[in-house]
Parts: C-alpha cells; sequence; structure tokens
C-alpha cells in the first residue's frame, strides 16, 4: 500500500511516496480506517522538517479523516462505511476537560492555541460543531503527492485555516 514518509535525515525534500507493507485485517478491539484527508498541524511541521529526531521511514501526518474500512472482533462502536476521524490520544477515553467546549462554542467563544483533549473530548467537540452547523475555514487543498509544498505553503505563514492534503 501507498503511504508518504520521511527519509533520513528529514526535510522537506526527503519526503517520498513509498511502498509499506499492509497492515492486515483489524485485530481485536481494532478497525481498519481508509484515510481519504489529513489536516496539517503544527507537530507535522516539525517532524517533517526534521526539528524533531524521528526513525527513517516514518509515515507522516498524525490527523486524519475516512471511512471505516473493517472492524476486529469485538468492535461494536463502529461498522464499515462510518465516517471516523483521528484522535490525538487514543488511550485516553475520558478526563477532565478544561474547557466546556459546547458551551464556549455556544456563547461565540475564541479559541486560540493547542487545544488537545481525551477521545470523549474530541467527540463533544464534534458533536458542537454538527449542532451548530460549523464547518472549517478550509485555505487550500493538496494531493498527497505534493505534501512537500503543503508543508512549504504552511511554513510561509501565508495561510489562513486549515491545509488539507487530499488521499
Amino acid at each position: 500500500m501507498k503511504a508518504i514518509t520521511l527519509k533520513a535525515p528529514g526535510g522537506l525534500v526527503n519526503i517520498a511516496e513509498a511502498e509499506v507493507a499492509d497492515p492486515g485485517r483489524p485485530g481485536k478491539g481494532e478497525i481498519r480506517v481508509a484515510i481519504k484527508a489529513s489536516s496539517l498541524n503544527y507537530h507535522d511541521l516539525l517532524v517533517a522538517c526534521a526539528a524533531v529526531p524521528t526513525e527513517d521511514g516514518r509515515i507522516l501526518l498524525s490527523d486524519g479523516a475516512g471511512t471505516v474500512a473493517e472492524v476486529g472482533e469485538g468492535v461494536t462502536e463502529f461498522r464499515p462505511g462510518d465516517h471516523v476521524v483521528s484522535t490525538f490520544f487514543p488511550v485516553w477515553p475520558a478526563g477532565p476537560a478544561n474547557l466546556p467546549i459546547l458551551l464556549a462554542l455556544a456563547r461565540h467563544a475564541r479559541i486560540e492555541g493547542l487545544i488537545v483533549g481525551s477521545r470523549r473530548d474530541q467527540q463533544d467537540f464534534v458533536r458542537a460543531l454538527e449542532l451548530m452547523e460549523a464547518r472549517p475555514i478550509i485555505d487550500q487543498v493538496f494531493s498527497y503527492t505534493d505534501l512537500a509544498a503543503a508543508f512549504a505553503h504552511q511554513q510561509s505563514g501565508q495561510h489562513f485555516g486549515k491545509i488539507c492534503v487530499e488521499w
């Protein structure tokens, strides 16, 4: 299967499309997702530009959206065809939230900075956006084969909104 990887020592010129081994069928409690799009975040940029040490051949991008292709044994929350997004801390299912997201959005609060919470926090946030019919501002969409150009655009600071990559 195809993946976009980073060759050592890193840097935008070392981003390449590669063939990687198929991960196989999902195991117990796992799902397999066909990624359709990603959006760039600052951590991804640091990794791609070699500001954060990483292994040779690292698969890039941590934020993804797609559809469930297959579910493993015991999975009841998802079904093939479900639309899903990745979560930053998949092993942090719930916990204290510093900001009640729904209340803040209902009051049209401006939220800035890095916001990463538990899986439940993310689910509440997505539900709030759906209820408000809010849509993200997308600055530009790149093909996955132009990932280096997408990172260069992010690095320029000239964007307003999300920089997305389509698969």
